[in-house]
């Protein structure tokens, strides 16, 4: 689960074992939560 200072909303980022999450759902919940690439 990801929360961000000041914001309200929670962003539950789904694990797959040892798989890594595709490209598309990363930038999806990056988006979401408001976050570049270089804060990761």
């Amino acid at each position: 689960m990801f929360t961000k200072e000041g914001k309200r909303e929670r962003i539950v980022i789904p694990i797959h074992g040892s798989q890594p999450l595709k490209i598309g759902l990363l930038r999806s919940l990056m988006k979401i939560a408001e976050l570049e690439e270089s804060e990761i």
